[in-house]
């Protein structure tokens, strides 16, 4: 997951919460999902804090 980009990170995080539409999910597939996704979304989250900071270093290099 490290490699994956932003934006490959959100769409697989999209795929994963569209599967719970899916109503053939077994329990061990929703439970496998659920963690997936997670991580996901923590890698996603922390990849924003990354990127704010570094909007606000920049923003503090320019005054």
């Amino acid at each position: 997951m490290n490699k994956m980009s932003f934006e490959e990170a959100v769409k697989k995080l999209d795929e994963i919460v569209q599967s719970f539409n899916n109503t053939d999910l077994s329990l061990d597939e929703a439970v496998k999902n659920y963690e997936e996704g997670m991580k996901l979304y923590n890698y996603c989250r922390d990849l924003v804090e990354k990127a704010e900071n570094k909007f606000v270093a920049i923003g503090e290099e320019l005054k």
